[in-house]
């Protein structure tokens, strides 16, 4: 029996590997910053409007003086300037307007119903009551002499006088700004380091002769109507 003859298997032919790909060149665009925003106002934050700078308050007492008005048990300091700033700490005094004491008018807005809200009651004023501005250590009285509702375009009202006056103004009706409350007043006193004027002795009433009875004191008209403001037609009745 023949020996078997072994054959070696040819070599297995394998190709090439094909060459590396060159790596892709880098990216030189900028990327947009990420910014953390929190899943709550994610989407309000394109809406909203930037923040109104806070006012600027220096440190300490800033107010140029104090309005009273006993009728209506208001005592606030009163801050320069009328813009929403200023008003939502007190009352304003309009630039450019008269100090207390001095001839002109000291013109003085006010709110009604926001904030401090000192001329709340501003429509209860009526003739005669006392409006006082201390400052400076000084105390000056004015009196009021008439109302009036105006526009807010009538500017007229805190135009300056020949006389010492005092406007007070805010809006009306309460909680709209569709007129104005304006309240008109004028000096009637000096300040309050001045020496005060010595008041006459009272007056003695003379009594009748025995026998004969004084006559009754004559009855005043109460229909008569009230004196008129002298600014617009009287609408505090």
């Amino acid at each position: 029996m023949a020996a078997p003859v072994w054959r070696r298997a040819a070599p297995a032919v394998t190709e090439p590997a094909p060459p590396p790909e060159p790596p892709p060149a880098p990216d030189t665009t900028l990327a947009p910053p990420v910014v953390a925003v929190p899943h709550a106002t994610a989407r309000r934050v394109a809406l909203r409007r930037p923040a109104a700078p806070a006012p600027v308050r220096r440190p300490g007492d800033d107010s140029l003086f104090t309005i009273e008005i006993p009728r209506i048990g208001l005592a606030a300091k009163v801050h320069e300037g009328q813009s929403l700033a200023v008003l939502a700490r007190g009352p304003g005094h309009q630039v450019g307007s008269a100090m207390p004491g001095e001839v002109g008018n000291v013109v003085i807005p006010g709110h009604r119903t926001v904030g401090p809200r000192p001329f709340y009651d501003i429509d209860k004023l009526q003739n005669g009551d006392e409006i006082v501005l201390v400052g400076d250590g000084q105390s000056f009285t004015y009196v009021v002499t008439g109302t009036a509702i105006v526009s807010p375009d009538d500017s007229w009202v805190g135009a300056p006088t020949s006389d010492p006056t005092v406007t007070i103004y805010a809006c009306h009706p309460k909680g709209s700004d569709a007129q104005r409350y304006v309240v008109f007043g004028r000096l009637v006193s000096a300040p309050s380091s001045a020496p005060p004027p010595s008041s006459p002795p009272p007056a003695q009433q003379s009594r009748p002769p025995p026998g004969q009875q004084s006559s009754p004191p004559p009855e005043t008209d109460s229909s008569a109507p009230p004196p008129s403001c002298g600014f617009v037609p009287c609408v505090h009745r």
